[in-house]
C-alpha cells in the first residue's frame, strides 16, 4: 500500500508537469542573473545538493524626492490606485482619509489575483529616470550647501542608486494585475517580454507628507518565487556559486537563463548559458 501510494503520487506529479509543459509555453523569456539570482546562502543550503534560482521581481515605486529617504515611498506601487483595486474585487467604498477607513483597510485581507511581469521595458526605464532625477536633485542641494558632509553622503548614495538601476538591479517588474488570463494575455501579447503568474495584492492607505491620504496597493507576493535548476545546466552555475548571491556594482551578469512558463503558469528552465 505504501509503494502504491508513492507511485500514485509520482504519477499525479508527472501528469501535472506534462500538462503544464504541453503545447506552446504561455511565456518564454530570456533573463539574466539580475532577474534570476543565486539563493541567499545559509546553513541548510550546505546540506542541500539542489539549486534553485531566486526570482527577483520589483514594482515601480512612487518617485522619490531629493532629501527623501523614508521607506514609505519605496513600498507603494504607482498603478494600484482606487479604480484598479475595485476592479480586483476590493471594497473601497469607504474614504481613505477617515479614521474608520484607515482601520478598515488595515484589517482587509489580501486577494489572490493574476499579475503581469514585464522584462526590461518601460517600468525599468521609469526607475532609471527616477534614479537620475534623484541624483540631479541631490546634486543641486549639495551646490546650495557646499561642503556639508550630509549632502556629500546623499549625492554618493544617489550615484550608487543610479548605478544599481543601470547595471545590477532586476529589470523584471510587476506592472499590472487582473482576474482573467485571456484578457491579460490579449493586452500583453508579447510572450518574450511578459509573464503572467499568480500573485497576492493587499490594500493600503498612503500617508505622504504634504498630500492627503489616498488608496494604494502592495504586491504582497508572486507565486513564482524560485526556479529549480536542472542537473544538465549545473555545470554552468556551479563554478559561480562560491562568488556570492549577486554581482557587485561594477560586475556584469554572469549567465543568461531561458525561462518558460506553462499552461498552468508554472515555470521551468529551458536553457542556461554563461556570459
Amino acid at each position: 500500500m505504501g509503494t502504491a501510494l508513492i507511485l500514485a503520487t509520482n504519477a499525479v506529479v508527472l501528469l501535472g508537469v506534462n500538462s503544464n509543459r504541453s503545447g506552446e509555453p504561455d511565456a518564454a523569456v530570456t533573463l539574466t542573473e539580475r532577474e534570476l539570482g543565486f539563493p541567499y546562502r545559509n546553513v541548510s543550503a550546505r546540506e542541500n545538493s539542489g539549486l534553485a534560482l531566486r526570482v527577483n521581481w520589483r514594482v515601480v515605486r512612487m518617485d522619490r524626492r531629493a532629501g527623501e529617504f523614508g521607506l514609505d515611498s519605496l513600498s507603494q506601487t504607482t498603478w494600484l490606485d482606487r479604480a484598479k483595486l475595485a476592479a480586483l474585487g476590493f471594497d473601497v467604498t469607504e474614504e481613505a482619509d477617515t479614521l474608520e477607513g484607515k482601520r478598515r483597510y488595515r484589517k482587509m485581507l489580501p486577494k489572490e489575483v493574476l499579475v503581469v511581469l514585464e522584462y526590461d521595458g518601460e517600468a525599468h526605464r521609469q526607475m532609471v529616470g527616477q534614479a537620475q532625477r534623484l541624483l540631479d536633485g541631490e546634486t543641486a542641494l549639495l551646490a546650495e550647501h557646499s561642503g556639508e558632509q550630509e549632502h556629500v553622503k546623499r549625492v554618493k548614495w544617489a550615484t550608487q542608486e543610479l548605478a544599481r538601476e543601470q547595471k545590477t538591479s532586476s529589470r523584471l517588474f510587476v506592472i499590472d494585475a487582473g482576474t482573467d488570463h485571456g484578457e491579460l494575455r490579449a493586452k500583453y501579447a508579447d510572450r518574450s517580454r511578459y509573464i503572467i503568474a499568480r500573485g497576492q495584492i493587499r490594500i493600503a492607505v498612503t500617508d505622504r507628507a504634504g498630500e492627503p491620504p489616498r488608496f494604494s496597493g502592495i504586491v504582497q507576493g508572486v507565486a513564482i518565487e524560485s526556479v529549480t535548476v536542472p542537473l544538465e545546466y549545473r555545470s554552468v552555475l556551479d563554478p559561480l556559486v562560491p562568488g556570492g548571491p549577486s554581482p557587485g556594482l561594477d560586475t556584469s551578469p554572469r549567465y543568461v537563463v531561458t525561462l518558460h512558463v506553462g499552461r498552468r503558469l508554472e515555470p521551468w528552465i529551458a536553457g542556461i548559458r554563461g556570459i
